[in-house]
């Protein structure tokens, strides 16, 4: 058997996990993605400028998916909230029961047998949310958070800021996603005496978090800013400077940064240190920052 080998890199639509308080501008983030339709709860659209539906069961909420990954109508699909629809799961699946018969509640089933068979149903969901992505479609899943105490094996245990499902399902979905945000109003802290405890100050802003932290949970498959504003354009400027569709201008910038250099060496070393770890945006970034040293002079012949 031959393997064929191909590049791996595509610009595929974003998968996007956005969660935070109650009121801090999530859905308003989704709303404004391009051509967006909302399967939410029944009053998750009323603040909203946007279509969509309010499914009242789990296997609403599939068929739907099907309908939409069909439709030529919208651009993006967004789930707002995964926490509002676990419920509707775990109704799904007591309604099905085991070979006992129906349950009255997910624990009913014994041993943890519940909870396993909602997560073969979200596994069901996030394989629908492939598909429509496959199809074209963004995918923007919205929820709440709450404050979890996490279990930390080289310290003491600490509180942290985690999205308001079981933590299984949780799992699933930010190994699927590209990116999970933590969505806050920004706060900052400062001493206003000396010798007095800090305190915290609201900043009036609204941002996106997506480094990780102690103090909530985020991650991104590209190259983003730790913060960025809740908002639009400023998130999607981010993702599209840092993702697959950036990589022509800056490997564009690097090519024109290097010749104004004139140096050889530095040169020879930026193309090797790419030929070793990819031409990704992760990667041309740190050789753009090492040639700006080589510009400001803050290094010279391979030393500083």
């Amino acid at each position: 058997m031959s393997l064929k080998i191909k590049s791996t890199l595509k610009d595929m639509p974003i998968r996007l996990l956005v969660y935070g308080r109650g009121g801090v501008g999530k859905s308003t983030l989704a709303a404004a993605f391009p051509r967006p339709v909302f399967l939410a709860s029944e009053d998750g659209l009323e603040n909203i400028d946007a279509v969509g539906a309010s499914p009242a069961t789990w296997e609403d909420l599939l068929d739907g998916l099907d309908e939409l990954t069909l439709s030529k109508s919208f651009d993006t699909i967004v789930i707002d909230s995964l926490d509002w629809f676990e419920p509707l799961c775990w109704d799904a699946v007591c309604r099905r029961g085991d070979d006992k018969g129906p349950k009255k509640s997910i624990e009913d089933f014994g041993y943890g047998k519940g909870y396993v068979a909602a997560l073969n149903e979200w596994r069901i969901l996030v394989s629908k949310l492939s598909s429509a992505r496959i199809s074209g479609k963004a995918i923007v899943l919205v929820a709440h958070a709450v404050k979890k105490t996490v279990k930390n094996p080289a310290g003491e245990d600490y509180d942290s800021w985690a999205v308001k499902l079981n933590d299984k399902i949780a799992g699933l979905i930010r190994e699927w996603v590209d990116i999970v945000a933590f969505a806050e109003a920004e706060v900052v802290v400062a001493k206003l005496v000396p010798n007095e405890s800090s305190k915290g100050f609201a900043t009036g802003k609204r941002i996106l978090r997506t480094a990780p932290s102690a103090a909530y949970e985020s991650k991104t498959r590209f190259a983003l800013p730790s913060k960025i504003p809740l908002e639009w354009s400023a998130f999607n400027s981010a993702v599209k400077a840092g993702s697959f569709a950036g990589l022509p201008a800056l490997r564009a910038e690097l090519d024109t940064r290097l010749e104004k250099l004139a140096n050889l060496d530095v040169t020879a070393g930026a193309r090797a240190f790419l030929s070793q770890r990819g031409h990704n945006v992760a990667s041309l970034r740190e050789a753009l920052k090492t040639v700006e040293r080589y510009e400001k002079g803050e290094v010279t012949n391979g030393k500083g």
